[in-house]
């Protein structure tokens, strides 16, 4: 069993259907439909588990979405401006 995330600013039926012909042609994998998920980490309160990690936007002061932040067993990581991983 193979599990990961893509992460992206946006969704378009483009974009799902070349993840989908990567995923299943060139690596050779099957999706499994009933396991996979979309989630909107732009919406309230959202977030996202995978294996040892909880995915989230962080708020700024204002309240305003600011950055990606990845909370792991251990330790909180966040990715702000200029790292690709902003919104």
């Amino acid at each position: 069993m193979v599990s990961f995330i893509v992460l992206a600013r946006y969704r378009t039926r483009r974009l799902t259907g070349w993840i989908e012909e990567k995923i299943e042609d060139w690596l050779r994998l099957e999706i499994n439909r009933n396991k996979t998920r979309v989630v909107d980490l732009g919406e309230d309160k959202a977030s996202l588990d995978f294996p040892g990690y909880t995915f989230h936007w962080h708020r700024d002061g204002y309240g305003a979405l600011s950055d990606i932040c990845m909370w792991g067993r251990r330790r909180r990581h966040c990715r702000g401006s200029g790292t690709g991983l902003t919104r």
